[in-house]
């Protein structure tokens, strides 16, 4: 047999404590009694009363008192196979995997702080059937709707910018497919939550609009970046910045337009970053769809078996009372309250599951002042399931100062946003005051993958110090705490716009050095070109023997050895030349003859040197180039 809430077992040391009390109580009463009453008067001022009767009510009653306790730890035997229901709705995430996720203009990086977010929308709609969908050059289903959302969560933490091959950024794609996705389920309204940086390289976002509209699905666009943006990071290149075709650095900004399209379009909403009353406002679009209601599949439960010892124990109860009301006539006012404890007792047991352990508040709020934070935050993590208003606001305080002084400070942050909830003004005063601590610590905290600040955090925190200060204008560490992070922030972005500034005139420099690069290349590969070309178009050496045949011949020339401009200056041809030109013309239609004295070999070796094709230029060898895509992050 095991317990569900074994700590309940603890009050049963109390059982014993009961009975030395009743006992020296008795004893008292017995002295005081004889110090003030004669032993001959005793018999006519009070009844007897046996004490056998008042000591065995007394022990059904510690009996009874016993098993009750331990009816309320929630004793368990043996399991079952039990068929459960849901009500719920379908929800589709779309995942912006493109390698511009990877920019770090967010803490840590833009890909990571979508999971994060997907990971608080998660436990928001535990009931809802939630689906996964990643998305770069094409989509593609990572996890179908279900409402198994561990499986999704391990689905989630393994994917990266390497689940989708082809590069890019195809948000229509991902709504055609989240579309398609949720018509199948026969709803008729759905919701698409997608997170990206809005950076579009192809499709058509329109039609994915209006197809999405006219199949119900409201879209929730989530921005993921900051307008000044950041380079796109490439751990292969000696600067770690991505390059485009053109060997530049590649920026990647925040591009909100097509998301607030989108969301316009469909119904939905647009949210810029992943704050934290994200989930609250994605949860007003949720709300506006309709439930269904579907089998959750089969779960293993152990059987309850807090009767065993409910029922004796209520026995017991009234035994005790009917015992002593045998020996002694109880009066009205003892069977009032003892009808009413029996009452109580069934409306407790009646709720047993709903039951809150409040040893899990003592025990957290003593491991914290032990310094035990680790077993403090487990603690009220596990005293948040039990308790709920303002009880549940205070232990969500109790957990997030456990992980704050951790420095889990994403985890408390999330526990101070739970406590806002709270209706004490105080308490929601010291929530704001801790979250803007905890973003503060977030947003100078650097890491190799985050290795400057985050003014974005910064900024939030700011807003948070100015909530504290509305509900307590006076409240002096708010005021302190925001003047020092009001003057580090404005280091920080006069800092980060020098930064900018010296990159931009550095991809400046970069670019006139590479087409200078370029130009030079061009220019000497033309020029070895026309070297060669001039070396192969120089004339053969003439011939002794013709020119011994005629004076026409003692200088010859190829006009198309000459350029267009020599051509132009050169004088017009008179009568003379252009009747030896036509004489040489005629003497080379007639077949050529070996020469005296010639032998054959010098014959061939001639006629190839005369004929040789010296007028075309060689063809100049082209690499075939493999190059990427325009935009492929």
């Amino acid at each position: 047999m095991t317990f569900a809430e074994p700590a309940f077992l603890l009050f049963l040391l109390l059982i014993p404590l009961i009975g030395i009390g009743a006992f020296l109580a008795d004893q008292q009463r017995k002295s005081n009694w004889q110090k003030i009453v004669a032993a001959r008067h005793q018999q006519r001022l009070a009844a007897p009363a046996s004490q056998t009767a008042r000591w065995l009510s007394l022990s059904l009653a510690l009996l009874a008192l016993s098993l009750t306790i331990i009816a309320l730890a929630q004793p368990e035997q043996g399991e079952r196979l039990a068929k459960t229901t849901v009500r719920g709705r379908n929800i589709m995430l779309a995942l912006d995997a493109s390698r511009s996720m990877l920019v770090r203009d967010v803490a840590p990086d833009r890909l990571n702080a979508a999971k994060a977010a997907i990971f608080e929308l998660l436990e928001k709609f535990p009931a809802d059937r939630i689906g996964l969908l990643a998305f770069a050059g094409s989509a593609s289903i990572q996890a179908p709707l279900t409402v198994d959302h561990n499986a999704l969560i391990e689905t989630l933490n393994q994917l990266d910018t390497s689940n989708i091959p082809t590069g890019g950024s195809n948000l229509a794609d991902a709504v055609n497919l989240a579309t398609h996705t949720l018509k199948q389920t026969g709803q008729s309204t759905h919701a698409l939550i997608v997170l990206s940086d809005g950076e579009l390289h192809e499709g058509e976002l329109g039609d994915a609009a209006y197809d999405a509209r006219q199949a119900g699905v409201l879209v929730v666009t989530i921005g993921i970046g900051t307008d000044q943006g950041g380079f796109v990071p490439d751990p292969s290149q000696n600067d770690k910045r991505f390059r485009d075709n053109r060997g530049n650095p590649v920026l990647s900004r925040l591009n909100p337009a097509p998301l607030r399209t989108l969301a316009g379009d469909t119904g939905g909403i647009y949210i810029q970053g992943v704050g934290q009353d994200v989930s609250k406002k994605i949860e007003t679009v949720i709300n506006r769809l309709d439930e269904f209601e579907g089998e959750g599949g089969e779960q293993i439960t152990a059987i309850p078996r807090y009767h065993w010892f409910l029922i004796p124990a209520v026995i017991l109860f009234l035994a005790s009372i009917a015992l002593r009301s045998f020996w002694k006539p109880a009066s009205p006012t003892i069977l009032r309250h003892s009808t009413a404890a029996l009452i109580l007792t069934f409306t407790l047991l009646q709720n047993l599951p709903a039951l809150e352990n409040p040893l899990n508040n003592l025990l957290a709020e003593q491991a914290l002042k032990s310094q035990d934070h680790q077993t403090a935050s487990e603690l009220f993590n596990t005293a948040t399931r039990q308790v709920s208003g303002e009880r549940l606001a205070r232990t969500h305080f109790g957990e997030a100062s456990a992980l704050y002084k951790q420095k889990r400070y994403q985890d408390a942050g999330h526990a101070y946003s739970q406590a806002l909830l709270s209706e004490d003004p105080t308490l929601r005063r010291d929530s704001h005051f801790q979250l803007a601590n905890t973003l503060f610590h977030r947003g100078i905290a650097t890491s190799e993958n985050s290795p400057n600040p985050s003014p974005e955090l910064l900024e939030s925190a700011l807003t948070h110090y100015d909530s504290a200060l509305e509900l307590d204008p006076s409240h002096q560490p708010t005021v302190e705490n925001r003047a020092h992070v009001a003057k580090i922030l404005e280091e920080l972005k006069q800092q980060q716009q020098e930064q900018q500034q010296q990159q931009q005139q550095d991809q400046q420099q970069n670019n006139q050095d590479q087409d200078q690069d370029n130009q030079q290349q061009e220019q000497q590969t033309d020029s070895e070109s026309d070297s060669e070309s001039e070396q192969q178009k120089q004339p053969p050496q003439p011939n002794e023997d013709q020119s011994e045949s005629g004076q026409e011949d003692s200088n010859p020339q190829n006009d198309s050895d000459q350029s267009e401009g020599e051509q132009q200056q050169q004088p017009k041809p008179t009568q003379d030349s252009q009747q030896k030109q036509n004489d040489s013309d005629q003497q080379n239609a007639q077949p050529m003859r070996p020469r005296e004295n010639e032998t054959p070999e010098e014959f061939a070796r001639r006629i190839l040197s005369e004929n040789a094709d010296l007028q075309k230029q060689p063809l100049r060898s082209q690499r075939l180039r493999q190059t990427q895509a325009d935009k492929d992050w």
